[in-house]
């Protein structure tokens, strides 16, 4: 569920009112501005970067709307010595 009401204008901007809807790293790296390096970047070191899908063997990557916005409120905190909510340790 987005954390909006569906008719409003999202806070993300047009086109981000819809959580199916797929968009590319170039938008993604637009909304979170930072580089498609960046955002590569992520993904290679398989980081805290959001979900995305790859969609064909020659690299073509979306992310879905509601995969980011999930993951940006997830990054939300109070205080910057709050480290969020814990994870767990990898085996």
């Amino acid at each position: 569920m987005l954390p909006f009401p569906p008719a409003s204008v999202p806070p993300y901007g047009p086109g981000f009112d819809n959580p199916d809807r797929l968009i590319t790293e170039r938008e993604l790296a637009d909304l979170l501005g930072v580089s498609t390096r960046a955002t590569q970047a992520w993904r290679q070191r398989r980081s805290d970067g959001p979900p995305f899908l790859k969609l064909s063997d020659h690299g073509r990557v979306r992310y879905r709307v509601g995969d980011v916005v999930a993951w940006i409120n997830a990054r939300s905190r109070r205080s910057t010595s709050d480290s969020g909510p814990e994870r767990p340790e990898a085996a």
